[in-house]
């Protein structure tokens, strides 16, 4: 899991609204084989990931497009919960916990933009005999960022 996923991954549960939308289920890649289906779900994903240089290497910099689905039963539960996760991504800024552990490294997000709207993928039929389509919802965020020392 790339350090901007998982600060971002912790920034967006710390918000109550979020973590009562979701729960713990924000998963880097894929969802997890056996996850409950009840309930929106989240994964993410680094599209690209571009360090900054400068004449002396290194600049300590990247900006990151990281792509977003949201997963639910409900189509309008799961645009509702990807509007509501995209606008709390955006206010990410400054020192964020890579994780929620007390002794986390930190890294310091200088921007978050969106790249794109909110798009609405065709639903993805049940495949267990069940009525249960699975919707998904989609944005992607542009990060800049300072990782961690």
């Amino acid at each position: 899991m790339s350090q901007i996923g998982s600060a971002l991954r912790t920034f967006a549960l710390s918000s109550s609204a979020i973590d009562d939308a979701i729960g713990d289920r924000m998963s880097p890649g894929h969802r997890p084989q056996g996850e409950p289906g009840d309930g929106a779900a989240v994964t993410y994903q680094i599209i690209t990931s571009t360090p900054d240089e400068s004449l002396t290497g290194d600049a300590r910099h990247e900006t990151a497009r990281i792509q977003f689905d949201v997963y639910d039963n409900d189509e309008d539960n799961a645009d509702a919960v990807a509007r509501q996760l995209r606008l709390r991504l955006l206010q990410a800024f400054g020192t964020l916990p890579v994780s929620d552990a007390d002794d986390a490294a930190e890294l310091f997000v200088t921007g978050v933009s969106t790249a794109g709207g909110v798009r609405h993928s065709s639903n993805q039929a049940p495949i267990d005999a069940s009525d249960d389509w699975l919707y998904r919802v989609g944005f992607d965020l542009t990060v800049s960022f300072n990782p961690p020392s």
